[in-house]
């Protein structure tokens, strides 16, 4: 893969005169860098710039859309010379509640809003569960997208996200509520 872990380990070993390939399973590298971070933290040039300047110029070369486990084994890799291989399979899975209530319609995984904001409908009001980096990205992306009115809701008595980014989430419009444990969600909303 080629996100922070795959892209770091492929520029170390280029400069120590590796030959590296990355099989990369999108069409694009970055990683979550790409495809979670919003544009306004991280905008794209970046990411193509260090593709650029790190990897065209470094010949390290990229296989897009290509995942490993499928028509590529690892065993095919090894047959082909490879004398090692580095498996960076992403952050992509979602970290859940465990309460009743996260399969319903109206809930959506932080992670998977990131990926692509604007195959959502979220509506006017959302509660973003959370104050962490990810939380804050999900409240400015959906204020960004039309939502109004959006409150972030944290079990402890602070913001776990720095206070740069907490304080750029105030300025947008964010909300905070603290020391809200959710305990199910139904249709109406959360239950703290």
């Amino acid at each position: 893969g080629s996100g922070p872990a795959g892209l770091t380990i492929a520029v170390i070993l280029a400069r120590k005169g590796y030959q590296v390939t990355i099989f990369e399973g999108r069409d694009k590298i970055g990683g979550v860098l790409r495809y979670s971070v919003p544009e306004f933290r991280l905008p794209r040039k970046v990411i193509d710039d260090f593709e650029y300047h790190h990897l065209v110029l470094k010949n390290i070369r990229v296989r897009p859309n290509t995942t490993i486990g499928g028509a590529i084994t690892i065993e095919n890799m090894f047959e082909d010379g490879y004398k090692a291989i580095f498996l960076g399979t992403g952050m992509w899975k979602p970290n859940t509640l465990h309460i009743k209530g996260e399969t319903l319609g109206n809930v959506h995984f932080g992670i998977n809003y990131l990926n692509n904001p604007d195959s959502y409908r979220l509506g006017e009001s959302i509660n973003v569960i959370g104050t962490g980096k990810v939380a804050m990205d999900v409240a400015r992306t959906a204020i960004r997208n039309g939502s109004r009115d959006v409150t972030c809701f944290s079990i402890t008595k602070k913001v776990a996200a720095s206070q740069y980014e907490y304080s750029y989430a105030k300025l947008e419009g964010v909300e905070f509520e603290y020391n809200k444990r959710p305990v199910e969600i139904v249709d109406d909303g959360v239950i703290f």
